[in-house]
């Protein structure tokens, strides 16, 4: 099932950005930065909160980072982790994910982002 929102999402004027989401299965909440340059989404020190731990797995992250390059009408979206607050590692900072939309990525290959 795809995600959608399953509430208004929250926008301060400094672009943080409060949201809950729903495959129909499974509820999450997230909360990050976002900024937009050309056709790339950058979301910066994400937070996510509900699902558990590994349960979106690979396939999970990777329909939900290609809902959002459609709604954010990009081709390219970089996830910038938040230093993790629990869990696995506290205080670590996890590598930034890129997601690519098929039939996008040659434009978006050639560009270096800073």
């Amino acid at each position: 099932m795809a995600w959608k929102l399953s509430g208004i999402p929250e926008i301060t004027p400094h672009d943080l950005i409060h949201a809950c989401l729903s495959d129909g299965c499974r509820e999450i909440e997230v909360l990050g930065t976002v900024r937009i340059a050309g056709r790339t989404a950058r979301i910066l020190a994400l937070h996510v909160q509900g699902a558990g731990p590994g349960s979106l797995g690979i396939s999970g992250l990777r329909g939900l980072a290609g809902w959002a390059m459609e709604v954010l009408d990009v081709d390219e979206l970089r996830i910038e982790g938040a230093a993790r607050t629990s869990g696995a590692g506290p205080g670590r900072t996890p590598g930034t994910l890129v997601f690519r939309r098929p039939g996008h990525s040659a434009a978006a290959a050639g560009r270096v982002l800073r």
